[in-house]
């Protein structure tokens, strides 16, 4: 079972809870069947991605990361919420004949970009790209949707369809309560992720030229490598950003 192969060791670290362990277990393989598949590709930087730390996507593609047990679970845990609120959503849609393209994989090899769309929907405006997204109370009331990251995530969907229109479905967390904002491609925003994806590739390059195509490792590159990679942008790893990052520990394991 990967990560979670002693099903005893789990259940004790779980202070004794094996529905839980046994869930968790099943979360990591699927996330192993995943990784397995292919389904998320290196071979592009991915628009989920791009929005965030710049240092973390870096250590992603080069596959450096430290499988963290606690922090894996609490992730899987979102991933898998993030998962069946899309799955929920889109089987209805699909059900009512108006979503089309689920999880389709879009792209653009010039910038070596694209990532999975929520899908299309046609609902009287043309086709549109649809992105669902569950976000927590506060930032759903008080925050002006879509937010910033969002924005970005979606305009490199829209560079890669030349379709120019996204559609955002908000859902609070907390209530469900919904919020559907249309978001037309700025190119400002479009131009911001597009030098974001050519700077990233200079340092996933570089680090690459140093260290090879080997399995990687934290001991096995650091050196090589800390002077390659983008700055740190978290000062802690107590900080929200980096206690919810997959790659926190990496990050802070090599200087800089």
């Amino acid at each position: 079972m990967g990560l979670f192969e002693d099903v005893e060791a789990i259940i004790d670290m779980h202070g004794g809870s094996p529905v839980s362990a046994i869930y968790d277990a099943v979360m990591w393989n699927r996330r192993l069947e995943e990784i397995a598949s292919g389904k998320r590709t290196n071979s592009y930087l991915h628009a989920s991605s791009l929005p965030y730390c710049m240092r973390g996507t870096v250590l992603s593609h080069l596959g450096i990361v430290f499988l963290n047990p606690d922090k894996m679970r609490k992730i899987l845990r979102i991933f898998d919420n993030g998962h069946a609120f899309h799955e929920r959503l889109q089987g209805s849609l699909k059900k009512a004949g108006v979503l089309y393209d689920d999880e389709l994989f879009v792209c653009n090899d010039d910038y070596r970009i694209g990532g999975s769309i929520d899908g299309k929907v046609e609902v009287g405006f043309g086709e549109e790209i649809l992105e669902l997204k569950s976000i927590n109370s506060f930032p759903f009331s008080k925050s002006e949707l879509p937010l910033e990251k969002h924005k970005e995530q979606a305009s490199v969907y829209m560079f890669c369809t030349g379709i120019y229109r996204t559609r955002f479905l908000y859902e609070s967390k907390n209530d469900q309560e919904h919020k559907e904002i249309v978001y037309r491609l700025d190119e400002d925003v479009l131009a911001r992720v597009l030098s974001k994806s050519v700077v990233t590739w200079r340092y996933i390059n570089a680090c690459i030229d140093a260290i090879g195509d080997s399995p990687r490792s934290i001991d096995s590159a650091s050196d090589k490598i800390s002077d390659l990679l983008p700055i740190r942008t978290c000062i802690t790893k107590n900080q929200k950003e980096a206690s919810n990052c997959l790659h926190c520990d990496a990050c802070f394991a090599i200087k800089g």
